[in-house]
This record gives C-alpha cells, structure tokens and sequence, in this order.
C-alpha cells in the first residue's frame, strides 16, 4: 500500500509534552520515493504566559536560532495553534491514502512531536496513520548499533531547515543500504 509522508519539525517552548506548546511547525509531503509533494510552515502564537515562562536554557537556545526574535516581532500577527492545525490538516488532506491517512516522518517524531500534535493539534492527528518514519532512531541504530558513520547535516533548530535535513538524511541512508545489499551498486 502507497503511503505519502508528512516530514514533521517543531520548536516548543520545552521539552514538557502536556505542557509546553508548539512555537514553530513545518511540513514537508513527500511521496515514498521522498519526491516533494508540497510544504507548510508557520510561527506559531504561544499563549503570553507560555512564551515569557520559558525557561532560560530553551529561551537562550532559541534567541540564538533567532525563533524568539522572530515570535517576539510579530507576535500579535501570528495564528494561534488551532488556526495552523486547521490550515496544516487541509493540506495533509490532499495527500491522504485510499483509508485517509499519511504517515508522521522527521527525526525524533516517534517519541517528541507526535505527543504535541496530539495534544494541540488534533485535525492533524487524526490523519496520521500509526507507523512513523522517524530517522533519528534510524541514524541512532546505525550509528551505535551497526557502527557506521552516517551524513548528519547541520541543524539550524529552525523547522523548515530541519526538515530539508531529515529528508535528505533519509535519502543518503537509504541510497547507501541499498547500495550494500545490491553489493556495492545504487538501484533505484
């Protein structure tokens, strides 16, 4: 069965999956083959107690990226969560299979974001399909269990960068382990 996929980042005000919320979200759909299909992304407004609650750590990590300048600029002009799940949903619903769904990919989205999209994001979450495609386990698998050196790109913690990077993570993995099965040689 074809499934297309949903290459998911966020930035949040912390780690905290029930507490914390979504400060910044980008979505790239992609075929299985990783062929771009279409893109979303958004600053998200966070509740005001939420974004001067930060801690310092998460603050400090997010004026360096130039998230928090950007959300603290133009913070009355930004959607509210429910606005960007509604808008991010309508799209993820020209992409859905035959029964509805797309399949949740990134790094980290099987165990980070999927609990945020859950929480705020339920129109999104509802059309996710229940495998992920994370390659942060992928690259953690090969990395400490196979003891392989694998491409990792460079993450500006910038969403719509950070999912470029994933994408092209995941085709320089599989490029590679087709190219060990097939003995040395790339197929496609």
């Amino acid at each position: 069965m074809s499934i297309n996929l949903a290459w998911i980042d966020l930035e949040t005000t912390g780690l905290n999956k029930d507490t914390e919320c979504i400060l910044e979200i980008a979505c790239i759909v992609t075929d299985e083959d990783y062929n771009w299909k279409e893109e979303y992304s958004s600053l998200v407004r966070p509740l005001g107690w939420q974004f001067s609650h930060m801690d310092k750590e998460t603050k400090d990590f997010h004026m360096e990226t130039g998230l928090y300048q950007a959300i603290d600029k133009m913070y009355v002009d930004l959607n509210d969560i429910t606005v960007v799940d509604e808008e991010l949903s309508e799209i993820l619903s020209n992409h859905v299979n035959d029964k509805g769904l797309i399949k949740l990919a990134g790094s980290g989205v099987s165990h980070f974001d999927i609990h945020f999209i859950k929480r705020l994001m339920p129109l999104t979450y509802k059309l996710l399909h229940h495998t992920t495609e994370d390659i942060g386990v992928v690259r953690r698998f090969l990395k400490e269990r196979v003891h392989i050196e694998v491409y990792e790109p460079k993450l500006r913690h910038r969403a719509y960068s950070d999912v470029v990077n994933h994408i092209e993570q995941a085709k320089w993995m599989r490029d590679r382990l087709q190219m060990a099965i097939n003995g040395g040689t790339y197929s496609s």
